[in-house]
C-alpha cells in the first residue's frame, strides 16, 4: 500500500504535536518529526509555529518570537484564534509575545 505525501506529512506533524504535549514534553522527538514534516511540506505555517512553541517552552523567547514571525509570514494572514488551536501552547505563546 502506497502512502501519499500528504498522509506522510500529517502523520509526522501529528506525532510531533503529540511529543510536544504534556506529559511528554519530548522536544527532541518533536523536532525530529517536524524536520520530517518540513521536508514534505516546507511551506506549512504550523511547522515554524510548533518550533516557536518548543523554543517558548524552553524559555528561549527571542527564538520563539523569530519563529512565530516566520509562521505568520507563511500563513499570509494573521493566525486567528481558532487556528491557534492547531499547535499546542501557541495561544500562550501569542499572549506572551503580545505582552498580555
Amino acid at each position: 500500500m502506497q502512502v501519499s505525501k500528504d498522509d506522510e506529512f500529517q502523520l509526522a506533524y501529528i506525532t510531533a504535536v503529540y511529543c510536544i504535549k504534556n506529559p511528554f514534553f519530548n522536544f527532541q522527538c518533536a523536532l525530529d518529526y517536524l524536520e520530517k514534516a518540513n521536508e514534505l511540506k516546507p511551506d506549512d505555517w504550523r511547522i515554524p509555529a510548533s518550533r516557536a512553541v518548543i523554543a517558548y517552552l524552553d524559555e528561549n523567547i527571542e527564538e520563539a518570537e523569530r519563529l512565530y514571525k516566520i509562521a505568520n509570514e507563511l500563513h499570509g494572514l494573521p493566525i486567528d484564534d481558532k487556528e491557534l488551536l492547531a499547535v499546542p501552547y501557541l495561544t500562550q505563546l501569542k499572549k506572551r509575545l503580545e505582552g498580555i
